[in-house]
């Protein structure tokens, strides 16, 4: 019984180390969005309000285009010590395992499969290379009948943040 066993745990111990390799990729990945919203303030008292809000958030105005009716705020985006944390704890316990497994399909290793779990850290360094990166705000106002329409590009959680904020009415997102 235990030949028969040993294939399959290995197998999917394989799946959750490929899944464990995309957790990670996942952690840094890039989440930015496009959404549409309304106000029903003008133009003018919007962008002022828009301004102060970016710049209370870490992020300074790039390029602003009056003609084009543009602006672009652009800020530095720290990465998250609990996810550093969580994203080595998760390779640890991945790594544990794939070294059990490996541990036990190959007996001549003896407890060498474990020496695997010493690459956990790697995990929580890459995630801090690559989370931390400076993220753009872009604004593109378009005319309405009354108040203002906006496009906004960014991340995914700016745009909530902002919707959460600002006097703004989601009308359609990616």
């Amino acid at each position: 019984m235990a030949d028969a066993t040993l294939p399959s745990i290995f197998f999917i111990t394989i799946l959750m180390a490929i899944g464990l390799v995309f957790f990670v990729r996942g952690s840094f990945r890039d989440r930015t969005t496009q959404a549409r919203y309304r106000s029903e303030r003008e133009p003018g008292p919007l962008v002022a309000e828009l301004q102060q809000y970016f710049e209370g958030r870490a992020y300074r105005l790039e390029v602003s285009d009056a003609e084009a009716r543009t602006a672009r705020f652009v800020g530095l985006v720290a990465p998250s010590v609990f996810l550093c944390g969580f994203v080595s704890l998760m390779a640890a316990a991945g790594l544990l395992c794939l070294g059990l497994v490996l541990d036990m399909a190959l007996p001549a290793l003896g407890s060498g499969g474990l020496v695997l779990v010493a690459g956990a850290p790697v995990a929580g360094r890459l995630y801090w290379q690559r989370a931390r990166r400076e993220e753009a705000v872009d604004l593109v106002f378009e005319p309405a009948d009354q108040g203002s329409q906006l496009w906004v590009k960014a991340h995914r959680d700016e745009l909530l943040a902002m919707e959460a904020n600002l006097p703004l009415v989601l009308q359609e997102s990616d």
